[in-house]
Order: structure tokens, then C-alpha cells, then sequence
């Protein structure tokens, strides 16, 4: 995660950012789906270490956020969707654990990483559109 975040908050220059948001998402789950075939330990470490790279397009979603959201909102929306992404993780592992409980781990992994991929698919066009304001994050007053 932390090679993720750095990478991206520091590395990848901010007008490259949108277009990483999307494949981030797709390596977030898709390393999981490897759960299907039964992986050894250290391979179902290396994919979960290896997704875990993915968490870098959460820095790219609410950097879109912020240009969507008026100055003096900015505090709630990031509230709002942390809360809400807190939230949604908390039912989602209730799901998967549920799922594992009635088949097997390797499943309800390879279950709710094909959920996400389906997610991410179904939504890319709309992450990908562009922004219609102009606000860039960096040059946000900091509180």
C-alpha cells in the first residue's frame, strides 16, 4: 500500500494521475482472482502484496473528488466518502467472510475480486471522462 500511495502522491506527476486511476483499480483485485486456483503461501502472498500496489488510485479518486467538490465543501465530501468507503469495506467483508463460511476462503476471494473487477469495468468510462472544472489539488490552500 505504502509503495502504492508514495508512488503516485509523489512520483507520478499530477496531470498523469486520472490515467492510472483505472488500472490501479483493475491490479487492486485483480491479483486476487489467482486465489481460484489455490495458491501457496508465498504465492497468495506475492498476490496480495502485488494488489495491495492498487491502493495508490484512492490518492487519484479523491484527488477527483476535490476538483468536483466547491472549496467550501471540500471538508464534508472527503467526510462523507470516507465514511461511506469505511462503511461499504465493513459490509463487504461481512460478505466475503459470510461467502467463505458457506464455501471456502479461495472462493469468496476470487468471488468479491471478480465483484470488483466487474465494479471497476462497469464504472472505467465514467473515471476516465473528463473533468469539466479546471481546480487543481496542488494548489489548494492547506487548513
Amino acid at each position: 500500500m505504502l509503495i502504492g500511495d508514495v508512488t503516485v502522491g509523489r512520483l507520478v506527476p499530477p496531470h498523469r494521475r486520472p490515467r492510472l486511476g483505472v488500472p490501479l483499480l483493475i491490479l487492486l483485485a485483480t491479483p486476487y482472482t489467482l486465489f481460484a486456483l489455490h495458491p501457496s503461501v508465498p504465492l497468495a502472498a506475492l498476490a496480495a502484496t502485488l494488489a495491495s500496489v492498487g491502493f495508490g488510485a484512492s490518492l487519484i479518486q479523491q484527488e477527483r473528488l476535490l476538483r468536483l467538490t466547491p472549496d467550501d465543501l471540500s471538508g464534508h465530501a472527503l467526510g462523507l466518502h470516507s465514511a461511506g468507503m469505511l462503511t461499504f469495506q465493513g459490509l463487504s467483508a461481512t460478505l466475503a467472510g459470510v461467502v467463505a463460511q458457506l464455501t471456502s476462503p479461495a472462493t469468496a476471494m476470487t468471488l468479491v475480486a471478480a465483484a470488483s473487477l466487474s465494479v471497476t469495468l462497469t464504472l472505467a468510462k465514467g473515471l476516465h471522462a473528463p473533468l469539466e472544472l479546471s481546480k487543481t489539488v496542488e494548489h489548494r490552500p492547506t487548513s
